[in-house]
């Protein structure tokens, strides 16, 4: 059963879900494996910054999914959804998190990671001088290793002809000589194909690249390739038709807006 959300006067949604999350015990990380939601987008909603989370119709999945695993009423999360996300629109922007303000703050004090101009100046003169020495020691010349170099460069060996007549009177009576095809480009390990037979707004991650939010038209189709996994979000009731290595998926039921489908777990089901 969905626990009721608190309606304290100034606490923010964002407050709400962290607060839940840790009452389960759960860190961002293990909150995110477990609902397949990127830790970026999962920090954004926990501070409330509408701004960089995804357009709002997949937002309001992201809501739904993160409002569920936290055992809270989802309508009820939605609804304060709406509320501060249009609040926001109309105020400025809010300061950042303390985490956030406190990384900043320490990036602000360390210690500056370019030498001083003196300091380089006198590791280069060191270097120098361990490099004369060194020439020295071991009668080794500079000038006379890149001259050496530069008429190796401007006299190139003699070729030798491994054909003394030509090719064309060589292979007269022969099979013809065909230029050598390059090699095609190994294709990925999983390939995806989908069919829209409606108008379908969708999320995907491939391997370890951004989030892509994609808008398809009915009738549209494409293919996706992966070599370790993908990771879908659509509307539950998308009439959408998937093969993954020529094998048919079946979009799972659910009573959610969104379903997720993982690659490959969902060739196994």
């Amino acid at each position: 059963m969905s626990e009721e959300i608190p309606q304290p006067e100034h606490t923010s949604l964002g407050l709400v879900l962290r607060e839940a999350r840790l009452t389960l015990e759960y860190d961002l990380a293990a909150a995110a494996d477990h609902t397949k939601i990127s830790p970026k987008n999962l920090q954004a909603m926990e501070d409330d910054r509408y701004d960089i989370l995804p357009a709002k119709a997949f937002t309001r999945g992201l809501y739904t999914i993160y409002a569920n695993f936290l055992q809270l009423d989802s309508q009820r999360v939605l609804e304060l959804y709406e509320r501060e996300r249009k609040s926001s629109a109309h105020k400025p922007a809010s300061p950042l998190a303390p985490h956030l303000l406190a990384k900043e703050v320490g990036n602000m004090a360390e210690r500056p990671s370019s030498l001083p101009l003196s300091l380089f100046g006198l590791v280069v003169l060191l270097l120098l001088l361990i490099g004369a020495f060194l020439s020295w020691y071991f009668s080794w010349n500079p000038a006379t290793f890149l001259s050496q170099k530069l008429r190796g460069v401007e006299q190139p060996p003699e070729t030798v002809l491994l054909f003394p007549t030509p090719l064309s009177s060589a292979f007269a009576d022969g099979p013809t000589l065909k230029p050598r095809q390059p090699l095609p480009a190994p294709p990925g390990r999983y390939s995806l194909s989908a069919q829209f037979a409606k108008e379908t707004d969708m999320q995907l991650q491939i391997d370890n690249h951004p989030d892509q939010q994609l808008s398809f038209k009915g009738g549209e189709t494409t293919s996706w390739r992966a070599e370790e996994k993908m990771l879908l979000t659509l509307p539950a009731d998308s009439q959408i038709s998937l093969t993954l290595n020529d094998i048919p998926i079946n979009i799972p039921p659910s009573e959610q807006k969104f379903v997720t489908i993982a690659i490959p777990e969902a060739i196994l089901q």
